[in-house]
Parts: structure tokens; C-alpha cells; sequence
């Protein structure tokens, strides 16, 4: 899963304000896309604070999940519940 906040050089608490200030600067650019994220497509998820918050907590679990796929691969644990076989990578459209 891509990092939005990241594409736009913020940390993950960014306030709205820097937010709004990064995503005008990519829009008043001419850039059709920022590190290959479309300009339009980071208006559309990180445009307004509902969304944002949305945003972030996805990308909290996901970074969660990822970081317990992770552990999985230390040679001692068991993998009880089978989430290897339960848990796949996201795939971008």
C-alpha cells in the first residue's frame, strides 16, 4: 500500500493545514501525477479531514498487518491461525 502522506513528503500526524498546503502546490504545479500517484487521486483521498481520517486509520492497520506478517517469518513462531495463507499484499488499480 502506497504511503499518500509520504508521496507528499509529510509525516503521518500532518495537520490539515500542511496537508492542504502540499496538495495545492501539487496541483498548481502542472503535474499530471507525484511519484506516480495521480494529483487527482491524492485530492480525492486526502482532500477533505473526514477522508484523511479514514486514510490514516487504514493505513494503520495495514501497517499493523504487515508488521505481523513480518514476525511470522521468524524461524520459533507457529503460524496457528494459517495467516499466511489469510493475509495477502494490497494490489494497486
Amino acid at each position: 500500500m502506497i504511503n499518500l502522506l509520504r508521496v507528499l513528503q509529510l509525516t503521518s500526524n500532518a495537520e490539515q493545514a500542511e496537508l492542504d498546503k502540499a496538495l495545492h502546490a501539487c496541483r498548481h504545479s502542472g503535474a499530471q501525477d507525484v511519484e506516480g500517484v495521480a494529483v487527482d487521486r491524492l485530492q480525492g483521498i486526502l482532500g477533505t479531514s473526514e477522508r484523511l481520517v479514514h486514510y490514516r486509520r487504514v493505513h494503520e492497520q495495514y501497517t499493523a498487518l504487515a508488521t505481523a506478517l513480518e514476525l511470522l517469518d521468524i524461524p520459533e513462531t507457529v503460524d496457528t491461525h494459517r495467516w499466511h495463507d489469510r493475509l495477502v499484499e494490497f494490489v494497486e488499480d
